[in-house]
């Protein structure tokens, strides 16, 4: 293992850079300098940076090739287990500003032998960081490898942020300027250096498995969202997860982050726009096997969980019954066919008025017919949505006001959405108390409906008005200055307010990780159950989810290129 220190004896700053601005460059190397919408020669010059409109979805406005914003002002080298490389930046002179982050910290440990761990984050300040992962960390850093078990080379220049990765004879990553760290708006590079490179990962998104095209530029966006899968557009879930494949080798990076990502592709660079939290990137060590790659993946988020058999077999699941002598019709009629079906799922169309837990007159013969089904050896799902409806005679309402654990406005009340039974308030599964009410809602109702799986939705959290009924405050939370390319051009678009209050954190930091707290109580309580595997379904997710849960791909048209499109 080697480490090198690329020593300089001067920097450039921004403002020079101005002046003598390297606007003739490789379009592939270029970064967007107007993100946003509506770039334009004027306001492109501006901001300092160069204007050159051409084909295939290039930035127009990018920045000039030495931009850089930061320098290094000091490296401390701790030689100790997980040894941690330690050097501090500052922002360079004027430019200063409430936005600007002065001086930030980037730290580079090995978390074992095939993962390189780098972070940015504030000197002075404590950010949002995700902590879902930490005991698997804490169990990788418990074995203490140093940078010689990682076996590779590190070349960090002692001026600028550039950090250089080489194992095997692979440059696996190749930090480029210009590294931008706002309180709200996080902008980092990665540049490919190879040609023939293929790209996946991503999820969730509606398009080609392979991420980049060759002289094309591409950009995809992180942050959940309930509508038809489109191309192009922010999905279900996000798994800010990729795979680089080089020939017959591969490797790979996983930015822990779960505020809005939205990242540019080209031919040879990977960029990075967070709205909040840090820069933590884990570098995947080169492998023949992909396999390998994905284990080192697991290796943090936790391994998929393996679901009980009767999983695995024919499932039938349809919205619009209407009653439960239709429902009964198509298990007659499938026996009678020979079709078998082994597993029976239900939709909203069981509730009374599309509540949870609740069974609706036109089913009050659900609990006879699941009886029959299990003398059968068969399996029901039931669906079950967050949104809690507004009754003061509706248990599940009263009792999750008892435990106080339904998500809060930004002045502390509950935060009133409207989903299919109407006005609803939306559990925080973040909650201490939240495991107790989920436990007695879910085993109160299996007394009435004894249900087999879980079938968990609307989770993203949907929401059929943006913010709240009552909209929301004006904040800087659900109105940032960058608004990134997703639907419906504003964060709590369909969707609760950015600044809601979960009694870990806000929707601004916790959004996309909301399906996964929700998964994780829901397998707590169920595998609380019964000694037998638990089966849960989830529409919304995020990284280490299928420790929890089995996904499905939500709706879609049903046609060819659907199914297509579902088998890599």
């Amino acid at each position: 293992m080697k480490f090198i220190l690329i020593l300089g004896i001067f920097y450039v700053g921004y403002i020079e850079s101005i002046t003598n601005k390297k606007c003739d460059m490789d379009v592939n190397l270029r970064i967007d300098c107007h993100p946003g919408w509506f770039a334009n020669d004027k306001e492109c010059k501006s901001r300092k940076c160069c204007w050159n409109v051409v084909q295939n979805n290039y930035p127009g406005c990018f920045f000039p090739d030495d931009t850089h914003f930061y320098h290094i002002s000091e490296i401390n080298a701790f030689n100790m287990k997980n040894t941690f490389y330690i050097y501090h930046a500052k922002l360079n002179d004027g430019l200063s500003n409430h936005a600007n982050i002065n001086q930030i910290t980037l730290n580079i440990s090995v978390v074992n032998e095939n993962i390189l761990r780098w972070q940015i984050k504030d000197r002075w300040n404590k950010r949002w960081e995700i902590d879902i992962f930490n005991d698997n960390l804490n169990k990788l850093y418990e074995k203490g490898k140093t940078f010689n078990d990682f076996n590779g080379e590190i070349d960090l220049n002692a001026n600028l942020i550039k950090l250089n990765v080489t194992k095997w004879d692979m440059n696996i990553f190749n930090s480029f300027e210009p590294l931008i760290y706002a309180d709200q708006f996080i902008q980092f590079s990665i540049k490919i250096n190879y040609n023939d490179w293929r790209m996946y990962g991503l999820g969730e998104n509606y398009n080609l498995l392979q991420l980049n095209q060759k002289n094309k530029f591409i950009r995809r966006n992180l942050w959940n969202h309930d509508d038809v899968p489109m191309a192009n557009n922010n999905l279900y879930g996000s798994h800010p997860f990729i795979i680089i494949a080089v020939k017959n080798r591969f490797f790979g990076y996983f930015l822990q982050n779960s505020n809005e990502i939205e990242i540019d592709i080209s031919s040879n660079l990977i960029t990075f726009r967070i709205l909040g939290g840090i820069v933590d990137v884990f570098i995947f060590s080169p492998s023949a096997s992909l396999t390998d790659v994905l284990h080192q993946y697991f290796s943090i988020i936790g391994k998929p969980m393996i679901p009980p058999i009767w999983s695995l077999n024919y499932h039938l699941s349809r919205y619009g019954y209407g009653n439960d002598y239709a429902f009964t019709k198509v298990i007659e009629r499938n026996d009678q066919k020979g079709i078998k079906i082994k597993t029976y799922w239900l939709d909203i169309d069981y509730m009374n008025q599309k509540r949870d837990f609740t069974l609706s007159e036109k089913f009050k013969r659900l609990p006879m017919i699941i009886k029959k089904l299990h003398m059968m050896k068969k399996k029901i799902v039931i669906i079950l949505d967050p949104g809690i409806y507004v009754d003061e005679n509706y248990f599940p309402y009263v009792k999750g006001l008892e435990y106080q654990i339904f998500i809060k406005n930004s002045t502390n009340d509950n935060i009133i959405g409207k989903v299919w039974p109407g006005n609803v308030v939306y559990p925080d599964f973040t909650h201490t108390n939240v495991t107790k009410w989920w436990r007695s809602m879910i085993n109160t109702f299996q007394t009435v409906v004894p249900f087999d799986g879980l079938w968990i939705d609307m989770n993203e959290l949907a929401n059929f008005v943006d913010g709240s009924i009552y909209g929301c405050t004006i904040n800087r939370y659900d109105n940032p200055q960058y608004i990134p390319h997703i639907m419906g051009h504003k964060l709590n678009y369909r969707t609760i307010c950015m600044s809601s209050k979960y009694y870990k954190g806000i929707e601004y930091n916790i959004h996309n990780l909301y399906a996964y707290y929700e998964a994780k109580t829901t397998f707590k309580v169920m595998t609380e159950q019964s000694k037998l595997k638990p089966f849960i379904l989830t529409r919304s997710s995020f990284s280490g989810i299928g420790k929890y849960s089995a996904l499905w791909s939500g709706d879609n048209q049903s046609k060819w290129d659907d199914l297509r499109r579902s088998i890599p």
